[in-house]
């Protein structure tokens, strides 16, 4: 069964990356865990497209009391969350890109969980720049919880009362069932598991000589997937757990999303295949584009078949 005893929180320091905090408590307390919170220090020569004459003329003093001044401040924040929760936290600050310092760490420590905060970048800044949560969802090895700000406004937060869970019935999506699970057995939480199939999808499948039957075809497709969804969430409420289960018709992360958020939910649990590269630039993924759309936290989870063979190596070094 999945634990959160290393939890690995990041911060860039700012207001909104607080959001993300009462998340990592909550898991903390509930699971016996304790709370590495991370900082990247990152200076203009680990910025993304920065000019490198411009990153060379940064002085080096500066860097340095740049570097003590955030140093500080996180240890005052790290000391701040102990003292209102009584969870252990301990302050971690490493030289380096931010995605790439998180990823790191979290392999190295071997860490349960990365909770962190996510902007929720859309539309063409997204396209060229895209987004530190959404890096680190593609190579992280444990599961992401991401955060957007406001969030932690929420009655009840961290108390995860509903759980959405999202399945397209193949062994790697199945990847995000333990975690669900763990989740609702350690809240009581109400189980959703939805499945989405897309129209153009299954047309595309029926062939052009079959395209007078699709609709004949498509409600044979759906009885099918709604008594295997049945099967599945059967099997899901064996522990004597009520699974509510829900078929959807359309784009699979807009659907889920806003399924989510009919439902009120605390949380989406759903496995990600971690694509990088240029097949990510091309095809993208669901699980981030729940991300972007969600209203509430959503829980990535990698199935071992693609973290297997993974390793990330950073020259950083710890301040803290």
């Amino acid at each position: 069964m999945p634990d959160f005893k290393r939890i690995v929180l990041t911060t860039d320091l700012s207001p909104d990356a607080d959001c993300a905090t009462p998340y990592a408590v909550e898991f903390a307390r509930s699971f016996g865990g304790s709370i590495d919170l991370l900082h990247a220090f990152e200076d203009l020569r680990y910025i993304e497209g920065a000019m490198p004459d411009v990153a060379a003329a940064v002085r080096l003093d500066w860097l340095q009391e740049a570097r003590i001044d955030q140093e500080a401040r996180l240890v005052q924040r790290a000391a701040s969350i102990n003292r209102t929760t009584g969870v252990g936290v301990h302050p971690v600050q490493l030289d380096g890109n931010s995605a790439e310092v998180v990823v790191y760490y979290a392999r190295r420590e071997n860490a349960d969980c990365i909770v962190m905060a996510t902007h929720g970048r859309s539309g063409f800044s997204h396209f060229m720049f895209g987004s530190v949560a959404e890096r680190v969802l593609q190579r992280s090895s444990c599961p992401v919880l991401t955060v957007k700000p406001k969030q932690d406004k929420k009655k009840g937060v961290g108390q995860f009362k509903t759980i959405v869970m999202a399945t397209d019935f193949s062994a790697n999506s199945d990847a995000a069932r333990p975690y669900a699970l763990a989740m609702a057995k350690r809240y009581g939480s109400t189980l959703h598991v939805i499945h989405v199939f897309e129209n153009e999808i299954m047309f595309a499948q029926t062939g052009a000589e079959h395209a007078s039957r699709f609709e004949e075809l498509m409600q044979t497709e759906r009885a099918w997937r709604e008594e295997r969804l049945k099967n599945y969430a059967r099997e899901l409420g064996a522990e004597d757990r009520g699974v509510i289960h829900t078929l959807g018709r359309g784009q699979p992360a807009s659907k889920i999303a806003s399924y989510a958020s009919a439902v009120d939910a605390d949380c989406i649990v759903i496995a990600t295949h971690g694509r990088t590269g240029l097949s990510h630039l091309l095809i993208g993924s669901v699980a981030e584009r729940i991300v972007r759309l969600a209203v509430c936290p959503v829980l990535c989870v990698k199935p071992e078949t693609v973290v297997a063979g993974k390793s990330e190596s950073l020259p950083a070094k710890s301040a803290v």
